[in-house]
């Protein structure tokens, strides 16, 4: 009783703060000011789609940089790493908007910055009790999510900026070495486009006045939900860093998450081996190709799963408030406010902002 309480004042809360029907008056144009970025279109930047190619030819904005990537992921040679050592949910501005990371302007449902994963963070741990920020924290501290930063100085101007983005693991050290600059990687060699030495994620911009500014189109990152980390990919991404003291130690990373990405990666996971005790055939979760809403397709059993070792394959696929279902209340629960297509009459993503922190590394090596 007391979760379906919790549930039902979440979805009401949420439906108050996430109106879909309105659109933002801010001003676009994918700029920054002071760190917090205004728009929602990027230039520049690496992308995982295309079939291996890179939108700009590898070029910096402008397309006057002659820079071209490794041959191979062997032959690539870090040039200044950096071990992402935390990321942390930004607060509230103290006014009950958004403090980051980023004003989407009219491609927004809402006025100001836009962060509807900070907003539902904070209802869920005010009114479920589920805490996101400590769920990062353990997903970092545990090394089951290593992220190296490489930020490259590829000519011709002084100021221009790439920003490679490596996954890697721990190599013989823990987190808090690692968090206190003394840490060794072995970068995972997915990291990189097929066939080449070019990463699959990496951004474009300057460094002005102390301040790092870059764009590309994807940021993949695992985030928590219901005990399992699943891979979302953030579209449409700024990644901005503080380089006054030359250090690159500290930033904020904002971008927004399509529902077929959220959706996708629900359907990937609750019909993975993780979840066979499910037994389900198709997705759960289904797109009208007319309408582009979403519909549930729920589990109709879910007696073959484990409540204390496979809680959220029930939690994902269950619509049984009893068993701690949300299938079918979660396109409720989800705060959609970016329109990524140009239609402001819908909305198909929700807003990411987090800020993070960094460390200076020892060593990163190529995986076998």
């Amino acid at each position: 009783m007391l979760r379906h309480l919790l549930v039902s004042l979440l979805v009401f809360t949420l439906a108050g703060c996430f109106p879909t029907d309105d659109s933002d008056s801010g001003d676009g144009g994918g700029t920054s000011d002071g760190g917090t970025t205004d728009g929602g279109t990027t230039d520049g930047g690496g992308t995982t789609d295309g079939g291996g190619t890179t939108d700009g030819g590898g070029t910096t904005d402008g397309g006057t940089t002659p820079f071209a990537w490794p041959a191979s992921a062997d032959a690539y040679t870090p040039a200044d790493l950096r071990y992402v050592s935390s990321f942390t949910l930004p607060p509230e501005d103290g006014n009950g908007g958004e403090s980051c990371c980023r004003d989407w302007g009219a491609a927004s449902a809402n006025e100001g910055i836009d962060n509807a994963w900070a907003a539902l963070a904070r209802s869920m741990i005010n009114l479920g009790g589920i805490d996101f920020q400590a769920l990062m924290d353990e997903m970092i501290q545990s090394g089951d999510v290593v992220i190296l930063l490489d930020t490259i100085d590829p000519g011709p101007l002084p100021e221009d900026r790439l920003v490679a983005k490596l996954d890697a693991a721990f190599d013989g050290v823990d987190w808090a070495t690692a968090a206190g600059g003394q840490g060794s990687f072995l970068i995972d060699r997915a990291s990189f486009l097929p066939g080449s030495g070019e990463p699959a994620e990496w951004f474009s911009g300057v460094l002005s006045s102390g301040f790092l500014d870059t764009t590309g189109e994807s940021f993949t990152i695992g985030l928590p939900l219901f005990g399992a980390t699943l891979p979302f990919h953030m579209r449409e991404v700024v990644l901005q860093a503080d380089d006054s003291a030359g250090e690159y130690l500290q930033g904020e990373l904002s971008g927004h998450v399509l529902l077929t990405d959220f959706y996708g990666a629900i359907n990937d996971f609750v019909q993975s081996p993780a979840c066979s005790c499910l037994g389900l055939t198709g997705p759960i979760y289904v797109q009208d190709p007319s309408s582009g809403s979403w519909t549930s397709d729920c589990a109709s059993d879910t007696s073959g799963c484990d409540p204390t070792t496979e809680t959220a394959c029930i939690a994902f696929a269950s619509s049984n408030i009893a068993q701690q279902g949300t299938c079918g209340l979660l396109s409720m629960m989800i705060p959609v406010d970016i329109d990524a297509d140009g239609d402001t009459s819908t909305f198909e993503a929700f807003s990411v902002g987090l800020l993070w922190e960094a460390a200076p590394t020892v060593s990163a090596t190529l995986a076998p």
